[in-house]
């Protein structure tokens, strides 16, 4: 559904910023009975008109009684109402700290509603000022060309301004996809992003984050490394198989130098250790988006994400051209299926490097539990059928015994 009047998408199924906070709120106050706040301000209440009711007991009618019972026992009133009066010391210290407890978790809850009030406030104001400000320019400039007709060099200008009213209203509907499978920590991220004015979903898995990453087409991705199933680097090695200007953000508990020039050399954007600043990695996530608004400006958007491998790729007397599916081999002409080319775009990024079938499989098709190693290594003899001069005696894609494949085409 198209709003009319400001032009953005709306995904009728999904939640607003506002409506995340508004749950969040619903969340807290729908918290257990027993920390509920005013169950435990009236608990210490009643602990406070407790303890003055025992205070105005032991004094008036235990006093009185044990005066009685030292009286008929000739006993030394020092000796016993010396005794009464720790025991209530002692209560009442009891009962004025369950009273000062009771307090203190009040004013931790209270000043946690308060934060999220704030929050909520300054994401309101925040969020409505860029919307309505563009929406304002950009109404302005439409309604001055309808009235005027102004010289070409002063609609120039204002159409400039117009483009940059157009950007920031692009800013505020960035997606985010938080690929992390500790769901607390997920659901943490997409309520900062998404009070910062993204719109976020999570994916739990790498199988998830691929599938999402090629339906929904985020504008940037958080990622782990340590993931169930494939794991983050298997997703950004096959990622930047056909998306190299993707902008990706590791956010990983591994955060050794080996581990960051791993994530670096695989074609990750940007690494963050867990754990981490929170102030730190919403600035980083700010850069990463206004660096690829940079990089995008003045480009095709069918260009807008294309792959670092180039278009045309020969080898041999080969020729393989990624863009429009088509090459030619010793046969003639081939048509390529999407998933040969990403098989084959995933050993020319890989030259020379031996690829296991794990790896093949993780990269190239997504691992899941139904997928074979005989699935590798069919589409690999329909490769050599394609490009090789013997397909018997392949000299590009070759098997390594107990590894895997490598693609290794001879010098020329």
């Amino acid at each position: 559904m198209m709003d009319e009047k400001v032009g953005i998408q709306v995904l009728p199924k999904e939640q607003s910023p506002f409506e995340r906070v508004a749950a969040g709120l619903s969340a807290m106050a729908q918290s257990k009975p027993f920390f509920h706040p005013i169950l435990i301000l009236i608990f210490s209440i009643a602990a406070v008109a407790l303890s003055f009711f025992l205070y105005i007991y032991w004094y008036v009618e235990v006093s009185t009684g044990l005066r009685r019972v030292l009286d008929r026992t000739r006993l030394e009133p020092d000796q016993v109402l010396a005794a009464q009066t720790w025991i209530v010391i002692l209560v009442l210290s009891i009962l004025v700290g369950i009273i000062l407890l009771g307090l203190f978790i009040i004013f931790v809850y209270n000043q946690k509603t308060f934060r999220l009030y704030r929050l909520q406030r300054n994401f309101i104001n925040n969020f409505t000022h860029e919307l309505k400000t563009p929406v304002a320019s950009l109404k302005l400039y439409l309604e001055t060309f309808q009235k005027y007709d102004l010289p070409r060099e002063d609609q120039l200008k204002y159409i400039g301004y117009m483009v940059n009213d157009a950007d920031r209203l692009t800013h505020n509907i960035n997606r985010i996809l938080v690929v992390e499978d500790e769901a607390h920590l997920a659901e943490g991220l997409k309520l900062n992003l998404s009070l910062k004015g993204y719109e976020v979903k999570i994916a739990g898995n790498g199988n998830a984050a691929l599938e999402q990453w090629k339906v929904w087409q985020p504008h940037l991705m958080v990622l782990d490394i340590m993931l169930p199933g494939i794991d983050g680097l298997s997703v950004l090695r096959s990622i930047r198989l056909e998306d190299e200007r993707l902008p990706i953000l590791i956010l990983s508990a591994r955060g050794e130098p080996d581990d960051r020039v791993k994530g670096f050399s695989y074609g990750v954007d940007d690494y963050l250790a867990k754990p981490f600043n929170l102030d730190e990695f919403l600035l980083r996530v700010d850069r990463l988006l206004t660096r690829d608004g940079w990089a995008q400006e003045g480009s095709d958007e069918a260009e807008d994400r294309t792959s670092s491998l180039p278009r045309v790729v020969a080898f041999g007397n080969n020729r393989i051209d990624f863009q429009t599916l088509k090459a030619h081999g010793p046969s003639g002409e081939i048509h390529l299926t999407e998933q040969e080319a990403r098989l084959l775009r995933l050993f020319v990024a890989n030259r020379g490097k031996p690829l296991s079938r794990k790896k093949l499989l993780e990269i190239g098709w997504g691992y899941t539990g139904g997928t074979t190693t005989r699935t590798v290594d069919n589409f690999v003899v329909r490769l050599r059928k394609y490009f090789e001069p013997d397909p018997k005696q392949p000299v590009y894609f070759k098997s390594l015994r107990s590894v895997g494949y490598v693609f290794a085409p001879p010098p020329k």
